[in-house]
């Protein structure tokens, strides 16, 4: 029980002090246009 509370991540506590969930869709965005496609689906 000890072991698995250690392993918490900051974002998974869901305190906005701790992770930036506001920047988190914009972090992702920015990812995505950096990406390359492999496959184009028309």
């Amino acid at each position: 029980m000890f072991k698995a509370v250690t392993n918490v991540a900051p974002s998974q506590l869901a305190d906005r002090h701790l992770f930036d969930f506001a920047g988190l869709e914009a972090k992702q965005a920015a990812l995505m246009e950096g990406r390359i496609q492999a496959f184009t689906v028309d």
